[in-house]
């Protein structure tokens, strides 16, 4: 008897069937750039949602991914499941197929979309399957701590969309922004805890 092979519900060129995103749907940066639970989820935000949160905070999305439609947000990061540097390849494919199965939903609903690389450097080639070369809209978290986590994610970013990159760097504090004026493309937006 033959296995039964899973219907995609969306379109994938990789192995493991993590849906394909639509170039069509790459976001502009467009302030206010929200964590989301800072704010009530009912109320209106037109800007750009981010997922530098306790996954906790946004568990209810990835069961009813339209709630942040309703928003009448202009784009969003993709959900930022947290993976560890010591998860194992399986964990990182499942994390991006369930980050990039919600970011498809969303631009099918017609929000815009920024791949998030905030994920450990040897597990970056899996956070990156489902998007299409040529994609230019990134998003990641900074820790000051960790400048190179940083300008590795920006190289990655690079490789995909050459000059054209647009790379929101969230958090990291006056370390993080400094560094973000040495990098081509990234913007930086601090974290609504940071003093401006």
């Amino acid at each position: 008897m033959k296995p039964l092979k899973a219907r995609a519900l969306y379109p994938s060129s990789n192995e493991w069937g993590i849906p394909d995103l639509r170039i069509d749907r790459q976001a502009e940066i467009v302030p206010p750039v929200m964590p989301w639970g800072s704010r009530s989820r009912g109320a209106k935000m037109t800007g750009t949602w981010v997922f530098y949160v306790d996954d906790y905070r946004f568990g209810a999305l990835e069961k009813q991914p339209l709630q942040l439609v309703a928003t009448g947000c202009n784009g969003a990061a993709e959900l930022n499941f947290t993976i560890y540097d010591q998860a194992t390849r399986a964990e990182a494919i499942w994390a991006t197929y369930r980050k990039r199965a919600v970011a498809r939903q969303w631009q099918d609903a017609g929000i815009n979309v920024l791949v998030d690389l905030n994920v450990p450097e040897q597990l970056r080639d899996l956070c990156l399957l489902g998007v299409p070369l040529g994609w230019r809209s990134f998003a990641t978290r900074s820790y000051s701590a960790r400048p190179e986590a940083l300008r590795s994610e920006w190289r990655a970013a690079r490789e995909f969309a050459g000059d054209a990159l647009t790379m929101l760097v969230f958090s990291g504090g006056p370390d993080t922004e400094k560094l973000c004026r040495e990098l081509p493309g990234t913007v930086y937006v601090p974290g609504h805890w940071e003093t401006p």
